[in-house]
Parts: structure tokens; C-alpha cells; sequence
């Protein structure tokens, strides 16, 4: 005989609740982010040789509210302190320690990017996947998976996918790593031709 489903539990609606409100506040900094957009016309390729100056470039070409496409090894996202945040965010002033560990965070928090593609070579995709699986703080998204950093959405893709990920056009970074991860023809495309984005920087 089949008997009265069971009623949710106080940590199965907590967790519901907690994944509405992440939902919530993604969609919000989307719009918001999508209201504040600033593109560029054409194609620029710019090489920069810290992360001080990816951050000069992006603030100099006035660029706002972007998807940024990764395409680098490592995330520069070490925190950084609320009153160094709104420094920089309100006129541009670097923290006195330097950024060289954090300025994808300050990129974040000053409104730059709203998005982040982070793109996985293809040939370790499988392998990145399994072990996505696994860690409670990435969440399936489509093709990828995202995680939420300081309110911005992280997706992680493989390269195959990053295109479709972006959905716009992109601001793209790379390094002198990146030619070793992806090869030299998704780098060669990126420097040569922007790979469908309106600026990108390669770093050191």
C-alpha cells in the first residue's frame, strides 16, 4: 500500500531555501551586470606584464560588466580587503601589497567582469568533471559547472564549450602558460584574431 509522502526535512528546506537565494542573486547580478555593460568596437590584442596592468588596461578602455573568458592555469582571486575593494573600485587605487595574487577578485568586485568562464583543456575535461562531482561548492550548469565567488558566478568549461558559455562577446586573458594548456591553435586564434572577443590580454 502506498503511504503519504514524506514531508521535506528542516535541512531539505534549508538547502532549498540556500539554492533559491543563490539562484536569486545570480540572476540579479546578471541583469545588473548586463544594464552596466560597456563593449569595445572591433578587436584589440594587448599584452600586459602583471596583473597591475591587466587591471590598468581594463579600467583604462572604460570596459564594464563583462564576461570574461580564462584561459590561464590559475585563478588570482585571493581575497582582498573590503576598503581596498572600494578603493579601487571608486578611483582605482591598488592595494599597498600588491595584486599580482588577487586582481581577478578585484576585477569582480569593481564591476569589470560579472561572469567568469574558466575553460579546462579538453583533454583533461573528463578527468576535471569526475572530481567537479565530487566538491559540494560546484553545482552542474549546463555543459559545465558553476560556483559562486564573492556573489559572481565562476562556470567552468571545457574548451570546446567556452563560445557557447560566454553567449556574447567576451573579454578573453591568457598567459604564457596558456600555449602548453590549450595548444597553439585556440592561442593562435585568441592573439590573431580575437577569437570573437573584443579585447584580450595575454600576461605574462
Amino acid at each position: 500500500m502506498l503511504g503519504h509522502p514524506t514531508a521535506p526535512t528542516g535541512p531539505a528546506i534549508r538547502l532549498a531555501v540556500a539554492l533559491l537565494l543563490l539562484a536569486s542573486t545570480a540572476l540579479a547580478l546578471e541583469a545588473t551586470g548586463r544594464s552596466s555593460q560597456r563593449q569595445l568596437p572591433g578587436c584589440r590584442v594587448e599584452r600586459v606584464a602583471s596583473g597591475a596592468e591587466a587591471l590598468a588596461r581594463w579600467r583604462g578602455h572604460g570596459v564594464r560588466g563583462r564576461v570574461l573568458v580564462w584561459l590561464d592555469r590559475t585563478l588570482p582571486v585571493e581575497p582582498v580587503a573590503e576598503g581596498d575593494a572600494r578603493a579601487f573600485a571608486e578611483r582605482g587605487a591598488l592595494p599597498p601589497g600588491g595584486v599580482e595574487g588577487s586582481f581577478l577578485q578585484l576585477a569582480l568586485r569593481s564591476g569589470i567582469a560579472r561572469r567568469v568562464i574558466y575553460v579546462v583543456p579538453d583533454d583533461r575535461w573528463e578527468a576535471y568533471a569526475a572530481a567537479a562531482r565530487g566538491r559540494p561548492e560546484l553545482r552542474p550548469a549546463g555543459r559545465g559547472f558553476v560556483q559562486m565567488l564573492d556573489g559572481v558566478p565562476l562556470v567552468s568549461v571545457a574548451a570546446r564549450d567556452r563560445a557557447a558559455a560566454a553567449g556574447e562577446r567576451p573579454l578573453v586573458y591568457l598567459s604564457g602558460a596558456s600555449r602548453a594548456l590549450f595548444g597553439d591553435a585556440l592561442v593562435d586564434a585568441a592573439t590573431s584574431g580575437c577569437d570573437g572577443a573584443d579585447l584580450v590580454l595575454v600576461g605574462p
